[in-house]
This record gives C-alpha cells, structure tokens and sequence, in this order.
C-alpha cells in the first residue's frame, strides 16, 4: 500500500502586504522571500466582510464566510449577560483546518495562529494566537507542551502590545518585536524537528504590530 508522505506547511506574514514585501525585495533584504517568489504563483488576496482580523482568522481556518462561522471582530454581543465579551476560539461555530486535519489521522502543528484560544485539542501540538493572555502552560496543548518549549528556547513571547511604544519609544519597541520574532522562529524550528507532523503552521505576527 503506497502512503502519501506529502507535508504542507503555512508560513503567515500578518500584516505582510505585498506593496510592503516587494520594495523590500527589490532593495535585496529579502532574499529568502524572493526565492519563494520566483519559483510561484504570487496574488493578492481579498479579505473578509468586514476587514477585522478575529473574522478573517476564522474564516482562513474554516474556509466560509463570517456569516458562516460565527465571528465578525474580537468582540460579540452576549444574550445571556447583555453584555460585550472578547471572542476566543470558542466562537467559531464550525469545523477548522486543525481539527479536520486530525480527524483524518493526520499530524497538526499550529503556532501562534490568531483565533486558536484557548487550544483545541489537535492531533498535535498548539500554540495559541491572539487574542491571548500572556504566555503559560493554559495556551498550549497538549499538556506539558510550556515546560518543553520553555526548557528548549527561554521564555515565550505572545505578543509585544502597542503601551510598550509609547512607554518606552520607537527603538526599544522594534527591538522587543524583533526579540519576539525570533522567539516564535526558535519555537517552530524546535516543534517541526521534534514532533510528528503532516500539517504545520506558524504565525509571525511582528510585521503587522509595527505598522498599527
């Protein structure tokens, strides 16, 4: 019996638009990206209804529409307390990428993605992304995981928050996202190394922080 062996991997530059990306390219600092960009098929690709990132997350992992899924911005409207609360994972009201991928037999990694809080419990290992508390043991799955990637790369960074700017300059901020990012590279090199996968994903999300 022939089994297919073929990986996919999802590298996600938030923020990453192209009108952005190619002046970069063309100025020559980055040569990774134009390598990957030689060699394929490159379009823009249009966002949700509306443009939020809590709804387009969603939408990437799900594949439908908002209407469809559930989530149009980091906040809903709750019934039940009459009040405004933060969406989280728990509002995508359909199956995502993640955990049909698992219920094929097929190894997940997922890194960082935005609107995976708190962590479904893949056939794999998750990291959670935004929105997200501070980086411990209850963002990641499955149980251990924090201590292991802790014990391999140091502390783990979610996310550097726009208060650290205006605290304390433009400098230092750039520096804390440039930090962060190669924390979240040490952490995907770590976790596609040491784990089974068939499906990876890992989230930079540095790019999009500095130009909000």
């Amino acid at each position: 019996m022939n089994v297919d062996k073929r990986k996919v991997i999802i590298i996600g530059i938030d923020g990453g638009s192209w009108n952005v990306l190619d002046a970069l390219i063309e100025k020559g600092k980055m040569p990774c990206l134009k390598s990957f960009v030689e060699n394929a098929l490159v379009q823009n690709l249009e966002s949700t209804i509306p443009p939020m990132t809590g709804c387009a997350w969603s939408s990437f992992q799900t594949g439908m529409k908002p209407g469809s899924h559930g989530v149009f911005h980091f906040i809903q409207f709750d019934r039940d307390s009459l009040r405004f609360k933060f969406v989280n994972s728990s509002a995508i009201k359909a199956e995502t990428i993640w955990g049909i991928a698992s219920a094929h037999g097929k190894k997940v990694i997922a890194l960082n993605v935005p609107m995976t809080y708190p962590p479904a419990a893949v056939n794999g290992v998750m990291v959670s992304g935004i929105p997200v508390p501070e980086a411990g043991p209850n963002i990641m799955y499955p149980s251990g995981l924090y201590e292991e990637l802790t014990a391999r790369i140091g502390e783990y960074r979610t996310v550097v928050h726009h208060h650290v700017y205006y605290s304390q300059g433009l400098h230092f901020f750039i520096d804390e996202l440039i930090k962060t990012l190669e924390k979240r590279r040490d952490a995907a090199l770590h976790l596609l190394t040491r784990h089974e996968w068939d499906l990876a994903m890992v989230h930079f999300q540095s790019v999009d922080v500095l130009q909000h």
